[in-house]
């Protein structure tokens, strides 16, 4: 179970100290110890780690293990930021029209991009629609109410008196006071007092997802922050973080538009994922962090498989090579 935020306030301090640097980072126990049952007994444990209330985390940088603390904090972690390419030179500027970087954008976020259709309404509704938009109601025309015969019985006392139309005018007023009613109701259960600048809002805005949006972004520190925090997750069995730094990467690959002079930001994730975590297994099974990568990379092929950069991760050899082929025959066959 989770520890509530009072607890996690008035647990002890521990301090890691993270990278070859050892750069101290001071945080609750409480919050680190609930992550996973492997940093529970670092901190809780009774090792030396638990007992000196500090431990060494060299395998990770600064940037990441703040990622982890927010994300046990919070549930959820700011993603990294891109790097902005050098300004192109006046030679690179001048290239010929056909020369220059081209845009891909993956079919599969193509498709989840393609606006709803929008169906055609009726004109008989649409006239209907306007007519209520104007404020204009058609009225039927009534028949003329009877007249009163000449002998209509006289009475002593008023016709208000008799209750027809007291009734009725008490009727009205009712429903006057009960629209008058439910419209104030209506007001107060939908007010909002919450602002767009709300500091809750803000923060969820830094943890979603996103793409390059041009091809001087440089999104290899995006891949590989993501890539690095599944690693460590993985090693520490922090499975929250372990999916949702996964699922980080998945949503900014999706929408990730392939320039020329971006897929090697890209290969350099390959490259990261296959130099690091869990080999294929007997069974065939593949590590999550590379299966996601290399049917990325398949699945981009008639536009990856002609870089330069791509052929040199090909070269490397490793797993990568099997995984991918495996995919790719079955588009041969």
């Amino acid at each position: 179970m989770a520890p509530s935020f009072e607890e996690i306030l008035k647990s002890g301090q521990f301090t890691f100290r993270i990278g070859e640097e050892k750069y101290p980072i001071i945080v609750h126990a409480a919050a680190i110890a609930a992550t996973s049952y492997h940093m529970r007994a670092l901190i809780n444990g009774g090792m030396r780690e638990s007992e000196e209330r500090t431990a060494d985390i060299i395998d990770l940088t600064v940037e990441d293990f703040i990622r982890f603390c927010e994300f046990a904090y919070r549930g959820d972690y700011t993603v990294p930021q891109w790097e902005q390419d050098p300004e192109p030179t006046e030679i690179s500027s001048q290239i010929p029209a056909s020369h220059a970087v081209h845009e891909y954008i993956p079919h599969f976020a193509y498709r989840s991009s393609i606006p709803p259709e929008t169906l055609s309404e009726d004109e008989s509704e649409n006239e209907w629609d306007a007519g209520e938009a104007s404020g204009e109601v058609p009225v039927e025309a009534s028949a003329e109410a009877p007249t009163e015969p000449a002998d209509y019985p006289q009475s002593d006392y008023p016709i208000s008196v008799l209750g027809k139309k007291t009734k009725k005018k008490k009727k009205t007023s009712y429903k006057l006071a009960l629209e008058f009613k439910n419209k104030f109701r209506k007001q107060i259960d939908e007010r909002n007092y919450i602002r767009s600048s709300d500091v809750k809002d803000e923060i969820l805005k830094q943890a979603v997802p996103y793409s390059n949006e041009n091809s001087r972004q440089n999104f290899t520190p995006v891949f590989l922050a993501h890539a690095r925090l599944y690693t460590f997750a993985t090693m520490r069995l922090v499975e929250p973080l372990k999916y949702r730094a996964l699922d980080k990467l998945h949503s900014t690959l999706k929408g990730f538009r392939l320039y020329t002079n971006r897929i090697n930001d890209v290969v350099e994730l390959a490259r990261y994922a296959y130099g690091n975590g869990e080999d294929r297994r007997d069974d065939g099974t593949i590590d999550d962090l590379r299966k996601l990568v290399v049917e990325y990379i398949a699945d981009n092929v008639h536009v990856i498989g002609n870089n330069a950069h791509f052929f040199a991760l090909m070269e490397e050899g490793s797993e990568f090579v099997g995984d991918f082929w495996s995919i790719v025959r079955k588009f041969m066959i």
